[in-house]
């Protein structure tokens, strides 16, 4: 920030930020909206007051760059705080403990469509033909497929984040929850998906960081309105703010897809990766535990009328250190002997990023998380730097004997996968932590709380610098590969650009990625929008009550590629649609297949485009419901200064799901059926977004949204 101060905006509604930009307070053209499961009703037109002064947002401001929630300024080297709200936000219970209950469901449904290729090449068929990105995304899978054929790794990590809003309208009540969404309006408060984010879901370090913050700056100042003694952490909140029992909805989820949150919510302690228990009131210990205790903690506080605990960050590291583990026990490392010194040291996990990623201290706050708790260190690259770095090769030795910097080697397709280990070159040039130097064994910690051993590999050579030039990769953690951007535009092919031809290493490699191309591509707006459609849950997970709740959430969606509605009602139902669009695009979105915010069509640009654009171009697209949330004011801070807002929200659920299973084709048997192979699937944190009314994005990193957290109401 320019001065180091906060200030209180201007009676105009607009005020300069330290970058210069000027913030317009905005209101809302649509009118009036209803109150939402009893969430406080703030009206577009009603005067702006701030619930908090400038003194607070500067306590808050202090706290966010001191604690790590910051973000890389323009300049490229100094650092400012990340866009928070000032105060956490008013959510229902109900809604939120439904959206929490969801996400292993999510997870299953996720994990047996990428693992069904026959019906995702089919789906995205059409799409990928006027999408150069899909396009580039699906002949990648197809040649995965077809030449490296069950030489395939077939572990993949998910780490899902589903977001929602919660829909404010006044409308009939749906026919039922399995009913096509295109078909009735949503009733007033009703839950409703925005997308399910497959690659690259950010902000699990940060969304962390604004949950403490706020616990530590707002629930001091309840405690003292109430005369209670202030709490001097998160997990010793006041009346108001306090953990309840595990909420029934969420404790109670059928069927064998969320083993972690079940034995949570039943066990008085819940065991951690080292061994050692977790209190589920200790926010500490689920950090430093598995996945089970980074659930439990939250799960019995989903329905609690307070600021629930979010282990965002603790159950991220906690995915990946069980995609590690797993990793370990597919090379038989569980009983290896202490490394001998000068051997290679354990495995890394590896970070794609993008170049001058201005995100860094959420990324950093994950690679921290790995080493800290679970031992297991991260290297970042580019796409960019791995075309000039990637070795796959059946030994150390032999990625150590590979030719020299600048070249990479790739295996035959159809060889042995373990023959394709991948190691990087020149990995140990980046630095060690010292607790992880020499020939010290690093624990895989996992999420059942088994270790999967030391790690060694004999190198026959003397010199410990040579021994460590090629450092094998367990996981491959995307940050970036979800937009042409991060492989040199959209015209660049799969043999012509580098950063295309080291995805295809990775991909080809024995590493567990996280996503591999088929979890990436799940994550596609088409794939949405098919899944709504009548018949096509039911083919993953049965008619089940499952499916029911899954598409209870479903907004509106419809395809604009008519040759794919064989239909007549399907048909007549997506015209319908876009004459809706074009006499009042306000209720729609245009969505492209596209990630990272900033790419959708609003108003009148829905209308151009509907009546402009060519069939061929519009078939890349969907078309959905615009949600309607409650309206609320929030405090929004930014580069040192505070605005206050008429605001919606936006909120996502984490999800980690790790999948053993071999392709093939599902037949709508169940649960059981779609759920195997999947050895961990845990939901473990949430992130809040909110963005003021009249602003079309919601994404943080693209600029039109500020952190926050959720403060549950009844």
């Amino acid at each position: 920030m320019a001065d180091g101060k906060a200030i209180v905006p201007e009676a105009a509604g607009v005020l300069a930020g330290a970058a210069g930009v000027a913030w317009a307070l905005a209101r809302s053209a649509r009118g009036k909206a209803e109150p939402a499961g009893g969430v406080a009703e703030a009206k577009p037109d009603a005067p702006l007051v701030s619930p908090i002064g400038a003194a607070s947002v500067q306590d808050a401001v202090d706290w966010a760059s001191t604690h790590g929630l910051v973000m890389r300024a323009l300049d490229g080297f100094s650092v400012v705080h990340s866009p928070f709200a000032g105060t956490p936000r008013k959510i229902p219970a109900e809604a939120f403990g439904l959206a929490y209950e969801l996400g292993p469901l999510f997870a299953v449904l996720a994990d047996a469509v990428r693992r069904d290729e026959e019906w995702l090449l089919s789906t995205l068929e059409r799409t990928a033909d006027v999408d150069p990105f899909t396009g580039r995304l699906v002949q990648l899978a197809r040649l995965l497929r077809e030449r490296d054929g069950a030489q395939r790794q077939t572990t993949v990590l998910g780490i899902l984040r589903s977001d929602y809003m919660i829909d404010s309208r006044t409308a009939a009540p749906a026919q039922g929850p399995t009913a096509p969404p295109s078909s009735v309006r949503a009733p007033a408060g009703r839950l409703l998906q925005v997308e399910l984010n497959t690659v690259a879901a950010g902000f699990a370090g940060h969304s962390a960081r604004v949950s403490e913050m706020h616990a530590a700056l707002c629930a001091p100042a309840a405690a003292r309105r109430s005369g209670q003694t202030p709490p001097t952490s998160s997990a010793a909140l006041p009346a108001g703010y306090s953990t309840a029992p595990a909420s029934a909805a969420v404790a109670a989820v059928p069927g064998p897809c969320f083993p972690a949150v079940r034995k949570a919510a039943s066990d008085a302690t819940a065991p951690t990766s080292s061994g050692a228990a977790s209190s589920p009131g200790s926010a500490s210990g689920a950090e430093a535990g598995g996945l089970a205790g980074a659930v439990a903690t939250t799960a019995s506080a989903v329905a609690s009328f307070g600021l629930p605990p979010n282990h965002s960050l603790g159950g991220m590291a906690a995915s990946i250190a069980a995609a590690y583990a797993e990793y370990g026990r597919q090379r038989g490392r569980d009983a290896s002997p202490p490394a001998a010194a000068g051997t290679p040291a354990a495995p890394v996990v590896l970070f794609v990023v993008q170049p001058g990623e201005r995100n860094f201290a959420d990324q950093r706050h994950i690679s921290d998380a790995l080493e800290r708790l679970h031992g297991i260190r991260v290297i970042r690259r580019t796409l960019a730097e791995l075309a000039e770095t990637i070795v796959m090769a059946s030994s150390a030795a032999e990625a150590d004997a590979a030719p020299a910097a600048g070249t990479t080697k790739q295996p035959a397709f159809g060889s042995p996968l373990a023959s394709r280990r991948l190691f990087i070159r020149g990995a140990a040039a980046q630095g060690r932590a010292s607790a992880h130097d020499g020939a010290a064994s690093a624990s895989l910690a996992s999420a059942d709380g088994s270790s999967a051993g030391p790690w060694t590999e004999a190198v026959a050579t003397t010199d410990p610098a040579l021994a460590r030039s090629a450092e094998e990769v367990a996981v491959v953690y995307l940050r970036s590969g979800y937009g042409p951007g991060d492989y040199g535009g959209e015209d660049a092919t799969l043999e012509g650009s580098a950063e295309w031809r080291a995805r295809t290493s990775l991909e080809r490699s024995a590493a567990i990625m996280c996503p591999n191309v088929w979890l990436q591509l799940v994550g596609a707006k088409k794939v949405q929008q098919v899944l709504a459609q009548p018949g096509v849950v039911e083919r993953f997970m049965g008619a089940t009550r499952d499916t029911e709740l899954l598409r209870s959430c479903f907004a509106g969606l419809w395809s604009l590629d008519p040759e794919e509605l064989k239909d007549p009602e399907a048909l007549a139902d997506a015209r319908a649609a876009t004459d809706r669009a074009r006499a009042d695009p306000s209720g729609f979105v245009l969505k492209p297949q596209r990630e990272g915010g900033g790419h959708n069509f609003f108003g009148a640009d829905i209308v151009r485009a509907l009546e402009t654009w060519s069939a061929d171009k519009l078939r890349g697209f969907i078309l959905m419901e615009r949600i309607n949330p409650d309206i609320q004011t929030a405090v929004m801070v930014k580069a040192g200064r505070f605005a206050v807002a008429h605001t919606v929200c936006e909120f996502g659920i984490y999800t980690g799901v790790l999948g053993t299973g071999a392709a093939r084709s599902f037949t709508g048997e169940g649960i059981s059926e779609a759920s195997e192979g999947i050895v961990v699937n845990a939901t473990f944190g949430h992130l809040v977004r909110t963005k003021a009314v009249g602003m079309d994005e919601g994404g943080v990193a693209a600029g039109f949204a500020v952190l926050d957290s959720p403060h549950l109401v009844a």
